[in-house]
């Protein structure tokens, strides 16, 4: 049974991820490049498909 289907996709650099996390009240504790199921603290570059971004949320 064919289905018709919409994928959308959207890519974020560093710099972005960072402000999207300060505008929803988080703090950035690391940012790191990423190959999925391969997760390893590897500064942001173009060689990994993923960036990983760890934040927390400032207590009160």
């Amino acid at each position: 049974m064919a289905a018709e289907h919409d994928l959308w996709t959207t890519c974020f650099t560093p710099r972005e991820l960072r402000l999207l996390a300060s505008r929803a009240g988080l703090e950035v504790e690391q940012l790191w490049s990423v190959t999925p199921g391969e997760y390893a603290r590897n500064l942001p570059d173009l060689d990994h498909p993923e960036f990983l971004l760890v934040a927390r949320r400032p207590q009160v």
